[in-house]
C-alpha cells in the first residue's frame, strides 16, 4: 500500500469517526435556523426559528427565547449593520455545557416602524412612539401559540423569555412590566433607558416587586465618546443603566440571583458588541443547571 494511499484511508476514516461522533453526541452538531411565514401574524413578516443540535431526534420540550430584530440574529445577508450569530453561540455554550438547549424565536422588526413597534410610550423629544403594547400583545396572542402549536416548547412563564437591544432592549424591559404571566427571562443589551424621560425606570419603581430573571448591559462608549452632561466624570449612558440596577434591585424578589447588570468597558452601540455580549446573557437567563 502507497503512502498516498495510506494516506486518503486515514482521511475517511476521521471524517467518519467525526461523523459518528456527531451522531452520538447531537451536541456536537450544530443546531438548525428556518424562516417562518405565520399567516395573520404580524403580517407574515419572517419569523427566523433556531432549535439546537439533537432537536429532530429527541423527544425533548425546550425552553424558548424570543428575540426581537430577528433579521439580525442569524445570517449576515439579512442584517442591518452585522449578525450577532445566535446560533453559532448557542452551539458553542450548549456544547460546553453552560447552556440549556433552548429554542431562539426571532421576529424581524418592523422596518420604518420598527421605532413605534418598540417605544411602549411616545417620546416628547422625538414627537413618535407608542406602539409597543399593541406588537407585544401580538407576539403573546397570536405568535406565540403559534409556536407552541408547532414546535416541542415549555410554553409557561417559568421557561420563556424575550430579548433585545436597543430599542429591542426597551420593549423587552417593557414586557417584563406587561407580560409577566407569558415571560419570565429578560435581557436587554444596551437599552434605550432614556427613552420617554426614563419612563421604564420610574415604572419599574412604582410597580410591585417581581419573579423575574434579568440581564441588562451597557457599553462605556455607547455613542462613540464619552457623554457626561452631568459632569460627574460618568458616560451618561452608565448613569442610566446604574440607576435602573438600583431600582432593580429593589423591585425584584431575589436581586443577587437573578440580576446581572454588566458595564461593558468600551463597548458602543453596534451589533459587534451585542454578538460579542451574548454569549453571557443567554448563559445567564438559561443555565445548564435550571
Amino acid at each position: 500500500m502507497t503512502s498516498l494511499v495510506r494516506r486518503i484511508l486515514a482521511g475517511i476514516s476521521a471524517a467518519l469517526s467525526t461523523i459518528t461522533s456527531a451522531i452520538a453526541d447531537p451536541t456536537s452538531a450544530a443546531g438548525q435556523v428556518v424562516t417562518r411565514h405565520f399567516d395573520e401574524v404580524l403580517n407574515a413578516r419572517p419569523v427566523r426559528i433556531y432549535v439546537p443540535p439533537g432537536y429532530d431526534e429527541s423527544s425533548d420540550r425546550y425552553p424558548v427565547l424570543y428575540m426581537l430584530d430577528g433579521q439580525n440574529l442569524f445570517d449576515e445577508a439579512t442584517s442591518f449593520a452585522g449578525e450577532w450569530g445566535v446560533d453559532e453561540t448557542c452551539d458553542r455554550e450548549i456544547a460546553a455545557g453552560r447552556l440549556r438547549p433552548i429554542i431562539v424565536v426571532g421576529i424581524d422588526n418592523g422596518g420604518f416602524d420598527r421605532m413605534t413597534e418598540y417605544t411602549p410610550w411616545p417620546d416628547a423629544d422625538r414627537g413618535v412612539g407608542g406602539g409597543a403594547r399593541e406588537h407585544l400583545q401580538a407576539i403573546v396572542r397570536a405568535l406565540k401559540p403559534r409556536i407552541d402549536a408547532e414546535y416541542r416548547t415549555l410554553p409557561d412563564a417559568a421557561h420563556t423569555g424575550i430579548a433585545g437591544s436597543s430599542l429591542g432592549g426597551l420593549m423587552t424591559l417593557f414586557a417584563a412590566l406587561e407580560a409577566p404571566r407569558t415571560f419570565s427571562r429578560f435581557a436587554a443589551l444596551s437599552p434605550s433607558l432614556g427613552w420617554a424621560n426614563e419612563r421604564v425606570t420610574r415604572e419599574f419603581e412604582s410597580g410591585r416587586p417581581r419573579d423575574a430573571r434579568v440581564y441588562v448591559d451597557m457599553g462605556t462608549l455607547e455613542m462613540r465618546r464619552v457623554r457626561d452632561r452631568n459632569h460627574n466624570g460618568v458616560d451618561d449612558s452608565i448613569d442610566l443603566l446604574r440607576a435602573f440596577e438600583d431600582v432593580a434591585r429593589r423591585r425584584l424578589h431575589r436581586p443577587d440571583d437573578d440580576l446581572l447588570v454588566v458595564e461593558d468597558e468600551g463597548g458602543v452601540h453596534h451589533e459587534s458588541a451585542w454578538a460579542r455580549r451574548i454569549g453571557d446573557a443567554l448563559v445567564f437567563l438559561f443555565p445548564n443547571s435550571v
